[in-house]
């Protein structure tokens, strides 16, 4: 730790920093792992090297994963890399997501010409096949394996590759299905959109019959039931824990058209793998597709359930099972036809239902799973304020801009999904794109997160909203959908209004809190906005979402490069006039508290800027990713750090924040350019 902090004293002087910064640097998380990374990108010593990478596998192994565009970027750039390849490799070895995930990195940033990232990516594949891990090469090393158990293994290694192959097909498939879409005219695309999804969902089907029918190993047990879902948004990268696409809803799909490129919205079911091996005593069979529509599980078979599998979050439900003695399946799924149950159970579902008793025991076990249920269905943030959305709704003068809220999409899929009882069930959204190369785009979103922690962290009220980027090629990806979010641009179109007219006709009572949402948001993406020097801030690129948080959207021009490369928004961040009318004005005590939290969360971020300055500068090495392609990375680098005002005391900070707002208030040029936008794009300034 020490250590550490000498070094980051060492940065300061090199820098001509006097000792206004703190720089923190903590032995856990993302901000010590930063430094391990950069160490391993400078060093030249094999044995160095060595002992970095095995820190990481040993010590930081998760916090390891969030830096893997990093590690792949090292590996492709540096030489004496094998002990970090291992630990990729290892890696890969037993976790399919993650095998995906490093697979499109390496091919997405690599030059036609680099045959050593060439020969990597055929050795992931390699190394998933066999799925072994340090853990595993020692445990069966010395092991005598049996014929069945020989048989097995063979069998694993075949399905592993297969439904490796069939996934990075899938995603390829979407890309060019997307490429493809823009050749037909617009009001033939969404039945296109319509087929090509019902064809995914015969797929899948499929998947799930041959999981279901044919001798599949343990170790791949109910990963081919779906297309596993590479967002990296579960708690472990461990494929139990990972999401599986397992049927598509054609309503909620849509074709964005724009002027070069067809994106599509693709909405769908997930489980996690981890539950669909739990219940693998409810076979899923009887699959029917009815004439190339849309497919449907039919029914389901039980299998009486062991009682040791039953999931530690239904210890309450358990409870009330022992008390009645009745099996847990009986009431988990509506549609499953009862067999016999275990022997110990003395009374039939029949008898149970002539008896008073132990009807009010079932209505209080429905009861129970029915909150459940609900609970699961609901994000925390739709808990916490718009319960009441609809009565909102009612009551405003605009309707519903916002579109059909989330929830109840999720609860119309829900109820009449053959999954809806599945503990992680749930409902996503993707935007697929092709033609748009999304690096860029993905190595600004790992820096908001970054930022988004640091707040947390401080418990400073500043509110970022983050999503997942997947690059799958170097031209194409897929973006996590944001619900209940509105473009300013399409909000003015729909209501005619201005945004403190909207606010305050729209969330009516709950006016002050919503404006409460806007200025913590506003003040978090202004310091997102100055700090990488994010440009192309029209109306198109900025969200209001149903809590009236802002959320800026679309990272193509970042850490200084602009449309055109003409520079003409100079402003440090959008601070519009109407922005401030929102916040009751200059004076009024919502914009000190603007300020407040502007000035708090800068000087939290200023403690870490060598960790995002080793971010950056590994990735900016001989990168053709727009913000670095022709430039000198020493230039862009020392321009984003002059942009913490290091050599500046709390103060000073205090007083340059307040100078900022001001200047992107009166910013004449912000303005110009979204009257620019409204003439060549019709974007509502």
């Amino acid at each position: 730790m020490q250590k550490a902090l000498d070094e980051s004293i060492k940065i300061k002087k090199s820098l001509n920093i006097n000792n206004s910064v703190t720089i923190t640097t903590i032995s856990t998380g993302f901000n010590y792992v930063p430094k391990l990374i950069n160490d391993l990108f400078k060093n030249e010593i094999k044995e160095r090297i060595d002992e970095l990478v095995n820190i990481i596998s040993e010590e930081y192994q998760e916090e390891g994963y969030f830096y893997i565009p990093q590690l792949c970027t090292i590996l492709k750039e540096k030489n004496y890399t094998e002990s970090l390849e291992q630990f990729l490799l290892e890696q890969c070895g037993n976790k399919m997501k993650f095998s995906l995930y490093v697979y499109w990195i390496i091919s997405s940033y690599r030059n036609q010409e680099d045959i050593k990232s060439k020969n990597f990516l055929s050795t992931i594949e390699m190394s998933l096949v066999n799925g072994l891990s340090k853990k595993n090469t020692k445990d069966i090393t010395n092991k005598i394996l049996t014929d069945k158990e020989i048989f097995e293994e063979n069998i694993s290694k075949e399905f592993r590759a297969n439904y490796y192959n069939i996934c990075i097909k899938f995603y390829q498939n979407i890309k060019t299905f997307c490429e493809k879409l823009k050749e037909y005219p617009i009001k033939e695309r969404k039945n296109i959109l319509n087929i090509f999804l019902n064809n995914q969902n015969k797929k899948i089907i499929q998947l799930i019959k041959r999981d279901l029918i044919e001798d599949t190993s343990k170790l791949i047990k109910g990963l081919y039931r779906g297309y596993i879902l590479p967002f990296n948004d579960s708690e472990s990268v461990l494929d139990d824990e990972s999401f599986l696409i397992v049927k598509f809803n054609n309503s909620y799909c849509q074709c964005l058209s724009t002027k070069a490129r067809v994106p599509c919205k693709m909405t769908f079911e997930v489980v996690k793998v981890k539950d669909l091996k739990k219940y693998d005593e409810y076979i899923l069979d009887d699959l029917c597709i009815n004439e190339g529509r849309q497919t449907e599980i039919s029914s389901c078979k039980t299998i009486s359930l062991d009682e040791n599998k039953i999931n530690k979050e239904e210890k309450e439900i358990n409870e009330i099972k022992e008390e009645k003695n009745i099996s847990l399946n009986d009431f988990l799924y509506k549609e499953i036809k009862e067999e016999e149950t275990q022997s110990k159970i003395s009374l039939t579902l029949e008898e149970e239902k002539n008896t008073e008793k132990n009807k009010e025991k079932k209505s209080k076990l429905n009861k129970l799973i029915n909150l459940g249920k609900q609970m699961r269905s609901l994000s925390l943030n739709e808990i916490s304020f718009f319960r009441n959305y609809n009565l909102v709704n009612l009551q405003n003068k605009y309707g519903n801009p916002f579109g059909e809220p989330w929830s109840e999409i999720t609860q119309k899929i829900k109820s009449t999904s053959p999954y809806r009882n599945f503990p992680s069930h749930t409902i996503k959204s993707f935007i697929a794109k092709s033609d748009d190369d999304l690096r860029q785009e993905s190595l600004a979103m790992q820096l908001i997160k970054m930022m988004a922690d640091i707040f947390k962290k401080a418990n400073i009220n500043l509110s970022l909203t983050t999503y997942e980027i997947i690059i799958t090629s170097r031209t194409s990806g897929l973006i996590e959908f944001i619900p209940d979010s509105i473009s300013i641009d399409g909000l003015k179109k729909k209501t005619g209004s201005d945004l403190n007219t909207f606010y305050r006709n729209f969330f009516l009572h709950h006016f002050k809190e919503a404006q409460k949402n806007f200025a913590e948001s506003l003040a978090a993406y202004s310091l997102v906005t100055y700090i990488l020097n994010i440009k192309d801030r029209h109306n198109g690129n900025i969200m209001i979402d149903i809590q009236g948080k802002i959320i800026h959207i679309d990272f193509g021009f970042i850490l200084g490069i602009s449309p055109g490369n003409v520079g003409f928004e100079t402003a440090p961040f959008k601070m519009t006039k109407e922005y401030v009318n929102l916040l009751d004005g200059i004076n009024s005590e919502m914009y000190k508290y603007f300020l407040s939290i502007l000035t708090k969360g800068f000087l939290e971020i200023r403690k870490y800027f060598d960790s995002f300055v080793k971010v950056i500068e590994i990735m900016g090495i001989k990168s053709d990713m727009p913000c670095f392609a022709g430039r000198d990375i020493n230039i862009v680098i020392r321009d984003f750090i002059a942009r913490f005002h290091l050599d500046k005391n709390e103060k000073e900070i205090n007083e340059l924040m307040v100078l900022l707002a001001k200047n992107s208030i009166n910013s004449w040029r912000t303005y110009q350019y979204d009257v620019f936008q409204q003439l060549t794009n019709g974007i509502k300034p």
